[in-house]
C-alpha cells in the first residue's frame, strides 16, 4: 500500500485551512431587521422628510460575509461587507445607479445613490451604529447630498 506523499499533505493544508476559517458562526440572527434613526448628525438636504427614521431590510451571513438587503425605502440597495476579524462588529457597503428621487422639492435624477453601514452586535437580535447615505448626481448640483444617522437594529 503506497502512502500519500509529503506534497500532497502539504497541499491538502494549503486548501483545507481557508476553508476550515470561512465557516466562523456569529450570534446576530439573520432575518428582517428594522433600523431605527436615533440621532441624525448630517441631513443637509432634509432627507429625512422623504425617507423617513425608521428603515427595514434582511440580513443573512455566510461565515464572515454579511448581506443586507434594504426595503423600497432606501431602493432597495442590497449591501455585502463582511465581519471584522475577531470582533462582533460588521460593515456593508452598497449602491444603486439612476434613482429617481425627489431632494428638498425637486425631482432628481441621481446618477448613483451609495449606502455604507457600520454595525456593532449588542445581542443575538439587536445591534447598532451609524448609517451613510451619499446622492450622486453629475448634472445637477441641487442632487447633491449626504444623510449621516446613528441607528439601533432590531430583529
Amino acid at each position: 500500500m503506497r502512502r500519500p506523499s509529503i506534497g500532497f499533505a502539504f497541499l491538502f493544508l494549503v486548501v483545507a485551512t481557508p476553508l476550515a476559517s470561512c465557516g466562523r458562526d456569529h450570534p446576530q440572527q439573520e432575518g428582517s431587521y428594522a433600523l431605527s434613526a436615533t440621532e441624525f448628525l448630517r441631513d443637509e438636504c432634509n432627507l429625512q422628510r422623504t425617507l423617513g427614521a425608521r428603515w427595514e431590510g434582511t440580513l443573512s451571513l455566510a461565515g464572515n460575509i454579511a448581506r443586507f438587503q434594504l426595503d423600497d425605502i432606501l431602493f432597495g440597495t442590497q449591501l455585502v461587507g463582511n465581519f471584522k476579524e475577531n470582533l462582533e462588529q460588521f460593515h456593508l457597503d452598497g449602491s444603486v445607479a439612476n434613482i429617481a428621487t425627489p431632494v428638498q422639492g425637486v425631482s432628481c435624477l441621481v446618477d448613483e445613490v451609495t449606502i455604507h453601514l457600520e454595525a456593532i452586535t449588542d445581542n443575538a437580535n439587536t445591534f447598532h451604529g451609524s448609517i451613510r447615505l451619499r446622492y450622486v448626481s453629475l448634472l445637477n448640483s441641487q442632487c447633491l447630498c449626504e444623510l449621516w444617522a446613528n441607528y439601533r437594529a432590531v430583529h
